[in-house]
């Protein structure tokens, strides 16, 4: 039974902790929004690396058996090396191509709904005009982000701030609660 103690009481030390980082975090992120971002962009292009490392890795043990797959991997693990490299050496470069890309998609996805746009107007036109006014929108925010990229890094950084702080709160709820049903666990057994 203490064994069991002994573990619940780890875990809500580590919950405590884990808590504790991710609103330190959150903090850092608000206060400093760029440099998160830049930081994502190493950790992302880290990963890619690795991971295309992974996939030619992949690409010698299946060469034989598998010929098409095993050439689809090589490039996928090509690619994903070069991206991390540029994600490491250039972050500033890939994150506004990444920027970039957002707004052709927003763009794309605008237009897109546009020319289908003359099905929603039969069928319903309030959600007719509900559509016309949210793909304007799109197209305006899309190209606020062309103008000025940096709108994008610091929305995706402001975000991911919000989502840390949440779940750091989340964590030390869960850990200082399990903390007092403890307590009050052993102060029944004592009386």
């Amino acid at each position: 039974m203490s064994e069991k103690k002994n573990k619940l009481k780890n875990r809500n030390i580590v919950s405590l902790l884990i808590g504790i980082i991710l609103i330190v975090t959150s903090i850092f992120t608000f206060i400093k929004p760029v440099s998160t971002f830049l930081m994502l962009s190493y950790i992302l292009g880290i990963v890619c690396m690795t991971k295309g490392i992974h996939f030619i890795y992949l690409y010698f043990k299946l060469r034989n058996e598998f010929k098409l797959r095993a050439n689809t991997i090589l490039v996928f693990g090509i690619i994903l090396i070069v991206a991390g490299i540029i994600f490491v050496v250039k972050p500033i470069f890939a994150n506004n191509i990444f920027t970039y890309l957002i707004a052709i998609w927003f763009i794309y996805d605008a237009i897109d709904n546009f020319i289908s746009i003359g099905e929603i107007k039969d069928a319903n036109p309030r959600l007719f005009i509900l559509s016309i006014i949210s793909n304007i929108l799109i197209l305006i925010g899309a190209t606020i982000i062309i103008i000025n990229p940096w709108i994008t890094i610091v929305s995706l950084s402001i975000a991911l701030g919000i989502t840390l702080l949440i779940s750091g709160i989340m964590y030390l709820i869960r850990s200082l609660t399990a903390i007092d049903k403890k307590e009050e666990k052993s102060s029944r057994n004592l009386h």
